[in-house]
């Protein structure tokens, strides 16, 4: 579900065209991905038997991950280069980091899996929480926001250049504390207090820069008619 929402809303969020034959591909990429995750979640819970075989389900449910992986490449890099064309938005720089991450969770997950490194999964959730459904959320309310708050097409317009203002540095910043905060998760115990004092700093980071995004979308528009403004 999340796999379909940069693929189909990603150019209406730019807003701009998506590549000719995306649609098509991303389509029969998200049915063949869709049943590859299926399976792969089946295996993995298979795992549960212990002994021998729980190598070679969780080898098997790598596989699986590892076809979803590319059925995520497949889908998001139209949507990154396109959105990489596009007109500077308050929704670009957003979409742009959501993709990347979505990418990069997707394979480096079939790479935890397959090597059996499942410390780090607690840091990939984070990074699939963050870096994926979290910005994910927060581009499609930063794109609906003008046509929720603007009660004329004069407000509506003042919101959606207020919240393109400064759309860069905030997601720079979401992103930096996203990052710091998955850092801190995958050094565990061998960070000790200094991944503690890291991951505060990410979470504080992260909780500001949606504060800032919370307050640009909820500020009142005023009532002045372009002429006057």
């Amino acid at each position: 579900t999340l796999l379909a929402t940069p693929v189909f809303l990603g150019p209406t969020m730019l807003p701009t065209r998506i590549e000719d034959g995306a649609d098509e591909a991303a389509a029969s990429a998200l049915r063949t991905g869709a049943t590859a995750l299926t399976v792969a979640v089946v295996l993995l819970l298979a795992t549960g038997v212990g002994g021998g075989a729980a190598t070679a389900l969780r080898v098997a449910g790598a596989a699986g991950l590892g076809v979803y992986a590319w059925a995520v490449t497949v889908a998001c890099l139209p949507v990154l280069r396109v959105a990489a064309r596009a007109k500077p938005s308050a929704t670009r720089p957003p979409l742009l980091a959501l993709c990347t991450w979505f990418v990069a969770v997707a394979w480096i997950d079939v790479a935890v899996i397959t090597t059996g490194q499942l410390r780090l999964l607690d840091a990939l959730g984070l990074a699939a929480l963050l870096g994926v459904l979290g910005q994910a959320i927060a581009t499609a309310l930063t794109y609906v926001a003008p046509a929720l708050r603007g009660r004329t097409n004069t407000q509506r317009g003042r919101l959606t250049a207020r919240m393109a203002r400064g759309a860069t540095p905030r997601t720079i910043a979401y992103n930096t504390g996203a990052v710091i905060v998955v850092a801190a998760a995958a050094g565990g115990a061998n960070l000790a207090a200094t991944g503690t004092l890291l991951a505060t700093a990410g979470w504080l980071l992260i909780i500001a820069t949606l504060a800032t995004q919370v307050v640009a979308a909820l500020w009142p528009v005023g009532h002045r008619h372009a002429a006057g403004a």
